[in-house]
């Protein structure tokens, strides 16, 4: 995912939270469908897995599964572990889509890519690994209006779209002067998102398409997306907005949605 007119430089590594019932009523989904791919995978990658949110949801649907937990950013392990990985290394990953860490085998991918990560990533993996089953979270409209990526439909084949209704929210922002000052907040995208999946194996010509469930009131109260502090100069705001250099940042999380592998809250 990403944040749409407010760049890169306020979140340079594109890390976007998944909410984890995202996941748990795909998961649902797929089973209702019929498909086996995720249950009987026994060692899943996730190369974009970030603080871990993602993870514990794959933990929580696949409970006997290896998960491989990978981000290009530092000081993640512990956090990934705690979130439920079997392992987790620092890895770029489009590396990992290469070359699984250990050289075991992996019976499927699953991540939420940044946006801008996520043709390449693709490409590679079909490159690579063809026949592993990567499920990818990303626009709803994703291969609308950009002949590139409409590419890679003929090159890796149709998926199979898992749409979610709602739009959900993954990350906020804020803005704050030297002093600690509210400039202004802000969100990620507006934008509806589907989870995109390629089973493995040979290209084809068409896939499926399904609607995933609502979610419940438990499950939207279960998440606040946490907010990425922005720290800017006055100054600097007064010309250029949202588009100010950024002096630092931090994120906060709540305490609905956080990963209790921060040990942030009791």
């Amino acid at each position: 995912m990403s944040a749409r007119g407010l760049g890169t430089a306020i979140n340079p590594f594109g890390n976007y939270p998944t909410p984890p019932h995202l996941f748990l009523r795909f998961a649902e989904a797929l089973r209702a469908a019929g498909e086996t791919w995720l249950d009987a995978a026994e060692n899943i990658d996730e190369p974009c897995a970030g603080e871990g949110v993602l993870v514990g949801a794959i933990r929580a649907a696949c409970p006997k599964a290896r998960i491989y937990a990978s981000d290009i950013r530092e000081g993640l392990k512990e956090q990934q572990m705690a979130a439920g990985a079997s392992h987790a290394y620092k890895m770029c990953a489009i590396h990992v889509a290469q070359y699984p860490y250990d050289g075991s085998e992996r019976n499927a991918v699953i991540t939420n890519p940044d946006f801008e990560l996520f043709a390449d990533l693709l490409a590679t993996h079909r490159q690579y690994r063809s026949e592993v089953p990567i499920a990818l979270l990303g626009r709803g409209s994703l291969f609308c209006g950009a002949q590139d990526r409409a590419e890679l439909l003929t090159t890796c084949g149709a998926p199979d779209v898992y749409m979610v209704p709602e739009r959900p929210s993954f990350l906020r922002f804020r803005w704050v002067d030297e002093h600690g000052r509210k400039l202004d907040t802000g969100g990620s995208d507006s934008e509806g998102v589907a989870w995109y999946v390629w089973p493995g194996g040979e290209p084809r010509a068409e896939g499926r398409f399904r609607v995933l469930r609502l979610p419940t009131t438990e499950e939207r109260e279960a998440w606040a997306p946490p907010v990425r502090v922005i720290k800017v100069s006055a100054a600097d705001w007064e010309k250029r907005g949202k588009k100010a250099a950024m002096l630092g940042d931090a994120t906060e999380w709540n305490e609905a949605g956080a990963p209790p592998q921060l040990g942030l809250f009791a």
